[in-house]
């Protein structure tokens, strides 16, 4: 088995991601071994030309800019595995020349639709709706001529359904390789915190800002933000109580010292992979519903709806005991989440094993 697998190229940062696509190789490798997997990288759409390229190919139907090496790439593939719905210049000759896996990390559209409601720049929001409608299209044509269609999570497969006709043939929920060591224990000697981990960008700071307004005054500890480009909101929230971290490479201690990890999201699609990683760690989770959506959840993944549940639940926490590990967490990680098992499902599906 040979497959072509298409994707932006990787970067060494563990935002979602990066991690699901690095995670989508290792399967591929996996199932056909490395030598049979070929990483064809697509090249992101950047200049102002390149953008009104893909919005009209998009818009008009016409496939411009085809990539002749590509369609000859794919004549010697068994399968070709798109990684992400917005490769533009996947055009629908190529997606019926080939055995085509699609994955969605999310719902796009669904994405574009927030992100346009976001922005308030006049110019930015007509290029953001432009971008929106390019993005339906692409989605519907995928979902379409597609083979397989594997999304994270049902609720992705249900909007599928309800946007294009077609729900997703796969669930393969986030997982991740498992980075917790055991003989590192959390620092006696630190007073605890809250943690939240995730970059700078409106799906994190929308709720994460919310909760330092509002909740952070009446909840009895302090709280550590920390990821890519997050330092620069350090000066308008940083005092004795709230800190701001950049990206920080190696995060162990930072889980490990926290007396929980909170996760105020309150838009999205997809599953949050830092909801992973935090089970990885063994924490107790504070979240919304969709900080959990997808996820198998223990005791410790403790549902706030609103500002006040994140205050009174976490006060009694904090009141009734602190726990730096929750093995319940950590248990539903290794049964569920762990690489491995994610591995073992994936390619029991694609060899005709499936339960």
């Amino acid at each position: 088995m040979k497959i072509l697998y298409y994707s932006i190229e990787h970067d060494d940062l563990d935002h979602g991601g990066s991690v699901i696509r690095k995670r989508n190789l290792a399967l591929l490798q996996k199932l056909a071994g490395e030598e049979d997997v070929y990483f064809y990288v697509c090249q992101n759409q950047k200049t102002l030309l390149s953008k009104g390229i893909k919005y009209l190919q998009a818009l008009t139907g016409c496939e411009i800019g085809i990539d002749k090496e590509l369609i000859r790439k794919i004549k010697e593939y068994d399968y070709v595995f798109m990684d992400g719905t917005t490769l533009a210049d996947f055009s629908i000759r190529m997606l019926q020349m080939g055995r085509v896996i699609s994955f969605f990390h999310n719902v796009e559209y669904d994405y574009w639709c927030q992100l346009l409601a976001s922005q308030q720049n006049i110019i930015k929001k007509v290029e953001r709706w432009l971008y929106k409608q390019a993005i339906f299209v692409y989605e519907r044509r995928i979902t379409r001529y597609s083979d397989t269609l594997i999304t994270l999570n049902k609720r992705d497969s249900d909007r599928l359904k309800k946007l294009y006709g077609r729900e997703s043939d796969l669930l393969l929920p986030t997982s991740m390789e498992d980075a917790y060591r055991e003989n590192t224990l959390p620092a006696e000697d630190k007073e605890p915190y809250l943690l939240f981990i995730g970059s700078d960008f409106f799906g994190n700071t929308e709720g994460l800002f919310r909760f330092c307004e509002n909740c952070m005054p009446k909840i009895n500890a302090s709280l550590i933000a920390a990821g890519l480009n997050m330092e620069k909101h350090e000066e308008r929230f940083g005092s004795d109580k709230i800190h701001f971290y950049g990206y920080v490479d190696d995060l162990t201690e930072l889980y490990q010292n926290a007396a929980a990890v909170v996760m105020p999201i309150i838009s999205g699609s997809g599953m949050k992979t830092k909801t992973c990683e935090a089970m990885m760690y063994g924490k107790v989770i504070f979240g919304t519903q969709e900080s959990f959506e997808g996820y198998l959840l223990s005791e410790d993944c403790i549902l706030c709806e609103d500002d006040s549940a994140f205050i009174d639940k976490i006060n009694a926490y904090l009141e009734s005991g602190i726990r730096k590990f929750s093995p319940a967490n950590r248990n539903v990680y290794l049964q569920n989440y762990e690489s491995n098992i994610m591995a073992e499902r994936f390619v029991k599906y694609f060899t005709g094993e499936r339960e």
